[in-house]
């Protein structure tokens, strides 16, 4: 198991984020998207490493759905700025 992978699944484990059994079948990448389901947390299964992908996921399965954007490898929670970037707004640690 990689160390990624490791953290991603520790952080979720931890804050009672649902880790979807399809996570564990792809490599993991830096960014990752939780989103609010039924009133509970979970972990998107697929991650990825360009921003613009992680925008195009946004834009197509998170309008209208409360969600987090995070990057594993910087450590901190992103926000979207306008439509085609993300900007930090705040530390990995303090999401909750």
């Amino acid at each position: 198991m990689s160390a990624l992978r490791e953290n991603i699944e520790a952080f979720c484990k931890s804050r009672g984020i649902a880790v979807p059994s399809g996570f564990s079948r792809h490599s993991p990448s830096r960014y990752v998207v939780i989103r609010k389901t039924d009133g509970d947390w979970q972990l998107t299964a697929k991650t990825w490493f360009n921003v613009s992908d992680v925008i195009n996921y946004l834009n197509n399965y998170c309008e209208g759905v409360e969600h987090k954007i995070l990057d594993f490898k910087e450590e901190i929670e992103l926000k979207r700025r306008g439509e085609k970037q993300l900007e930090k707004s705040g530390n990995l640690q303090d999401v909750a």
